[in-house]
């Protein structure tokens, strides 16, 4: 029954009374597609139902995946128990700590006190005119919107959004592609939504997104930016809706680690993000395969083979 009525398509709501809801007459009278089968039935449920499952086991890894990230990001940058020379946490086995200034606090000996500026080049998107057809195509270059990551919520990745800009496109809105590896984060609408690029792309202007400078993973910008977004938002103004300007997240300050240690968490972070991506990647798959099949199998454009 769940997945006959995921399939029959949008259902008129009535709209005559203070709770929107759906028009029983429209519902009685609707044609829907049904296998008579029982065997069938309970093979396409199957076949459904496994295929949800596997969706569902990849999110439980990932969440595993990036609690994991997160705790060794913590652990190292914000407890400052990062390995030391002798693979012992640096701050428990008494390493040497220093106060800064700049940011109010002690740091390892040797960090020191920067910005997000230090991090990456920031940058912002534009929107090519919507009434100029020509500035959008189908294999143009991925357009993200802050919309488009709300969608992405719960992965850490993204390779498109709903619409391609062509090359006349960002031509006309002076568009900047971004490289792959860029960390994107939402400016406003609301602010603090993140995600890596998957490859190039580009955005509108909702975003200030970060083009990793040399020595600064993808990784390490995502995890610092999602630290600090605490004061990003605070640093945000506007009547209307909260925004957060490039000038500003230049003067966001944040602790920056020595190489060496930088190094060893791109390398520790290599072999997660890599899990975290294929299994992202794996579940659009099986989304577009679920979502294909869904209809084929309750018309009976498709049957399933009980041999």
């Amino acid at each position: 029954m769940y997945y006959l009525l995921s399939c029959i398509g949008r259902i008129r709501t009535s709209d005559k009374s203070a709770v929107p809801g759906v028009n029983r007459n429209e519902l009685h009278e609707m044609a829907v597609p049904a296998i008579e089968d029982k065997q069938s039935q309970i093979a396409v449920r199957n076949l459904l139902w496994a295929i949800e499952e596997k969706i569902d086991l990849n999110n439980k890894i990932n969440a595993e995946l990036e609690a994991m990230a997160k705790l060794i990001y913590d652990y190292w940058f914000v407890q400052f128990d990062f390995p030391d020379a002798n693979g012992n946490p640096y701050k428990s086995s008494t390493g040497k700590m220093v106060y800064s200034e700049e940011l109010k606090r002690e740091i390892p000996e040797g960090w020191s006190a920067g910005t997000l500026n230090d991090l990456g080049q920031i940058v912002g998107g534009s929107t090519p005119s919507t009434t100029v057809s020509t500035n959008f195509c189908e294999n143009g270059t991925p357009w993200i919107t802050p919309k488009d990551l709300s969608k992405n919520v719960g992965n850490k990745f993204i390779s498109r959004g709903e619409q391609n800009v062509s090359d006349a496109g960002i031509k006309s809105a002076s568009l900047k592609v971004y490289p792959k590896g860029t960390v994107l984060m939402s400016s406003r609408a609301p602010i603090g939504y993140l995600a890596i690029a998957r490859n190039s792309l580009t955005t509108n202007q909702g975003f200030k997104s970060f083009i990793p400078n040399k020595g600064f993973s993808s990784n390490f910008i995502f995890y610092t930016a999602k630290h600090v977004m605490k004061a990003i938002v605070q640093y945000s103004s506007g009547s209307t809706f909260k925004e957060v300007s490039g000038s500003t997240l230049k003067t966001v300050k944040v602790c920056l680690p020595t190489a060496t240690i930088i190094e060893l968490f791109t390398n520790r972070m290599e072999s997660i993000a890599e899990r975290q991506s294929l299994a992202e990647l794996e579940n659009q798959k099986l989304i577009q395969l679920r979502d294909w099949l869904l209809p084929m199998l309750m018309n009976g454009q498709v049957s399933i083979s009980n041999s």
